[in-house]
């Protein structure tokens, strides 16, 4: 069974976000989601290229993208797949100028 996407079968490595949804029933879906980022930022980091590959799906049945990985990676039942982050070397470095903070930051006040 294969599990493709744009760059997940050619990646050297690909990590499978797994939560446990009984440590915390009601944000397990962020808890993995916030791993997932910290560990996409790590690789970025250290010069790796990642993306996001949203695996998750409520409700989702035996057919379902989620389900499909799990039988593949032999996660418990019970467990949840949030996303996969395929990692590996840029294929291309992007050009980009940095935007200074003025340019991001506003001193505005909310009213009601």
């Amino acid at each position: 069974m294969a599990i493709s996407g744009k760059g997940i079968g050619e990646a050297p490595l690909v990590i499978a976000v797994v939560v446990d949804p009984w440590r915390d029933p009601k944000h397990f879906v962020e808890a993995g989601a916030v791993a997932a980022q910290n560990m996409a930022l790590a690789a970025h980091s250290l010069g790796l290229a990642t993306y996001w590959a949203g695996i998750y799906e409520a409700g989702g049945g035996r057919r379902s993208v989620e389900a499909r990985v799990k039988r593949l990676l032999g996660v418990p039942r019970e467990m949840h797949v949030i996303a996969l982050l395929p990692i590996g070397v840029p294929a291309y470095q992007a050009q980009s100028e940095r935007v200074g903070l003025e340019e991001l930051v506003r001193h505005d006040r909310f009213e009601s």
